[in-house]
């Protein structure tokens, strides 16, 4: 059996980076004499040429020296939303002066209303920053637990944060009104995730309502001011 050829020959240095940082390949031609027909000087050349560019197809192929495709990052959608009960209190008054006190309750908290139905009697209010003497107590059920899911950190107890208002007046009989009333809370808290303070949504557990429910009785209790429906 004939020796085998070791020797190798120079076929030239290609660049195989396709992106990334830069890439070259330098291409040799080895192939052992005893993988040809002994004596024949016109095949070794052949197998070799070959063999080189096999090599350059298999470098250059798209798979090669490819960055990986870059993962995108998942949205942050933030604290679920929340929805706290509606609470309902009934006035003796006509509608429309339940609706007018109402409205100077809310001037007074610079509420301002954002949304009106007339029609079901609707309204949303807009959001506003309170601190812990508006209302001097907590006014938000406990939160969910921290979690992987629920990565948000903070306090137990509401006293201070944001709140706004959703609420619905409605005709109950001649000279009564019917008001449904629910708050919308907001407190600071840790973003686990994010590694940032954010507002986060809260259950109202009812104090908030209960407190204007108070403040709108009372009112109602005095004379109507000029251009106000009397009892």
């Amino acid at each position: 059996m004939p020796a085998l050829d070791d020797s190798r020959k120079l076929l030239g240095i290609v660049d195989v980076s396709e992106s990334g940082p830069p890439r070259k390949a330098v291409l040799y031609s080895k192939v052992p004499t005893g993988f040809t027909p002994s004596g024949s000087p016109i095949l070794k050349p052949l197998f070799r040429v070959s063999f080189g560019v096999l090599i350059l197809s298999f470098l250059l192929s798209p798979s090669m020296g490819a960055a990986p495709p870059e993962e995108k990052p998942s949205e942050d959608a933030g604290p679920p939303p929340v929805s706290a009960p509606w609470r309902t209190a009934r006035f003796d008054a006509p509608v429309e002066r339940v609706r007018a006190e109402l409205m100077t309750l809310l001037k007074e908290d610079v509420l301002a209303v954002t949304f009106e139905e007339t029609e079901q009697g609707g309204f949303v209010t807009d959001i506003v920053e309170f601190d812990d003497k508006k209302f001097g107590v907590n006014v938000s059920t406990p939160p969910p637990k921290l979690s992987p899911k629920y990565p948000y950190a903070q306090l137990i107890s509401v006293t201070s944060g944001r709140y706004g208002l959703e609420g619905r007046l409605r005709l109950l009989s001649a000279g009564r009104a019917r008001m449904e009333l629910r708050a919308i809370l907001e407190t600071r808290g840790m973003d686990q995730k994010a590694r940032a303070m954010r507002w986060i949504p809260r259950v109202s557990n009812g104090e908030v309502e209960r407190q204007l429910f108070s403040r709108l009785a009372l009112r109602l209790l005095k004379p109507a001011s000029d251009g106000s429906p009397r009892r």
